[in-house]
């Protein structure tokens, strides 16, 4: 009876802790406890020596879990596998990736794939992706192979949260889908700049930062100073701080998760 009792009260933790997690970002309905599974596919130069092991690839993962966990879903690794081939390290125009999905894609599973090119790219909610290359020129791409596809460079391997935070639907804190730029005191959050608005308005300026701090602020329209989210995941700003998604975030990527992407294994 003791033991039952025992038993009971940990069954009791768990379901309150993931409640109370649950709860700070939509309620306890939202909140999916799912494990989604991980294909992961290394591509190899002609060399063909791995650029990255699979326990360097699992740190990043680890990071990964430790960013989304308060939104009750973690990642795992299901596949993992090598790719020799040369063309698909170096190319990254739209024929190769369709030729390299169409071979190595893992269905119902999110496709990880390791490079040597660009730092990332990812499927957006809709199946397309924008990539930018070398020249700065932006290549629009819808494919439905690119709906769970991801690029990662082997020398961006920790940059995974970001470029998983795109692919459930968040825009970097200073992009401007809208037009209208962010007012420092947040008053038209809803309808400009990344349309978040418990994200700090991001005019994108990349000076010195100290302490996580900007040593050189700048003025919005209204000549009010920005404080800039440099702490925030989505964000581009370097520094020493610990990168986080805030709640709204986690409420957008919770939505694009339960009707765009719930077919996830």
């Amino acid at each position: 009876m003791a033991r039952q009792i025992f038993l009971l009260a940990i069954l009791f933790c768990c379901v309150s802790a993931y409640a109370q997690t649950a709860t700070n970002i939509v309620d306890i309905s939202a909140c999916p406890k799912k494990t989604i599974s991980l294909s992961i596919h290394v591509i190899n130069d002609t060399t063909d020596e791995p650029k990255a092991t699979q326990g360097q690839i699992q740190l990043s993962i680890d990071l990964l879990n430790q960013k989304f966990s308060a939104m009750c879903v973690q990642f795992s690794i299901c596949k993992f596998d090598t790719v020799k081939e040369n063309l698909y390290y170096l190319k990254t125009t739209e024929d190769y990736l369709t030729e390299m999905t169409t071979k190595y894609n893992v269905p119902n599973t999110i496709n990880v794939y390791y490079t040597g090119t660009v730092t990332a790219l990812w499927g957006s909610l809709d199946g397309s992706n924008t990539l930018t290359t070398s020249a700065n020129d932006k290549i629009r791409m819808a494919n439905p192979l690119f709906k769970d596809f991801m690029l990662i460079n082997y020398g961006s391997m920790m940059e995974i949260p970001h470029a998983m935070g795109h692919y459930f639907g968040l825009y970097d804190t200073f992009d401007n889908p809208s037009g209208i730029a962010e007012l420092a005191n947040g008053s038209n959050c809803k309808s400009a700049g990344d349309s978040i608005c418990d994200t700090e308005a991001d005019p994108a300026i990349y000076t010195a930062i100290v302490n996580c701090s900007l040593t050189d602020p700048t003025t919005d329209a209204n000549g009010e100073y920005y404080t800039p989210p440099i702490c925030n995941l989505m964000s581009f700003y370097a520094g020493t701080c610990i990168k986080t998604f805030t709640t709204e975030q986690f409420n957008r990527m919770l939505k694009a998760f339960y009707t765009k992407r719930n077919y996830l294994w």
